[in-house]
């Protein structure tokens, strides 16, 4: 995104910027989609607060079976 340098009026930087929320887990039989996607988006609001443009991993802690 910063390569290309688009323009955008109501961003702090003025420009477009990509803040991304990532989670990542090990599968498990109980494992709930809604827990993947709720530990990204912890990580997104922290990315977009810390100036944008930024990748922030989550990581669901591992259960034992």
């Amino acid at each position: 995104m910063r390569v290309l340098a688009t323009p955008l009026a109501d961003s702090p930087s003025g420009f477009l910027t990509l803040s991304v929320g990532v989670a990542a887990c090990v599968p498990q039989a109980e494992s709930q989609a809604e827990a993947l996607l709720a530990a990204a988006d912890q990580v997104l609001y922290p990315a977009k607060a810390q100036g944008r443009d930024l990748v922030l991993l989550g990581v669901l802690p591992h259960s034992s079976p």
